[in-house]
């Protein structure tokens, strides 16, 4: 299992260089393919740009449904990217300044939400 944190210091309203997301106390990954322009920079709640927000989502379920749950990774990817828009209107767009996520939240969410894929 898994621990997903973000940091948003309040300093600052959106810098790049201030934004720490993490996974297991490393760096999240961006999977970035499906998000132009984002320029790898994770985002959530009010003060990000939509593409920061998907990138974050899909970055999150990605990991959680490929290196936690074992899914194939092309599988993990397309479920991701399925599911983003959903988890960041669920989850996301209440995350505050400072979050933290665990691997049972993910999939307690995806069980409730998308039981057939499970």
């Amino acid at each position: 299992m898994s621990t997903y944190s973000g940091i948003w210091p309040e300093k600052s309203p959106f810098n790049e260089a201030d934004i720490q997301v993490t996974v297991d106390k490393g760096s999240l990954p961006a999977v970035d393919k499906e998000v132009p322009g984002s320029g790898k920079v994770f985002g959530w709640a009010n003060l990000s740009p939509w593409a920061n927000k998907k990138l974050l989502a899909i970055s999150i379920l990605f990991h959680e449904l490929h290196i936690v749950m074992k899914l194939p990774e092309g599988v993990a990817h397309q479920r991701a990217v399925e599911m983003y828009g959903l988890f960041v209107e669920d989850r996301l767009s209440r995350f505050g300044k400072q979050w933290s996520m665990s691997s049972e939240d993910i999939q307690n969410w995806i069980q409730a939400k998308f039981p057939f894929w499970l």
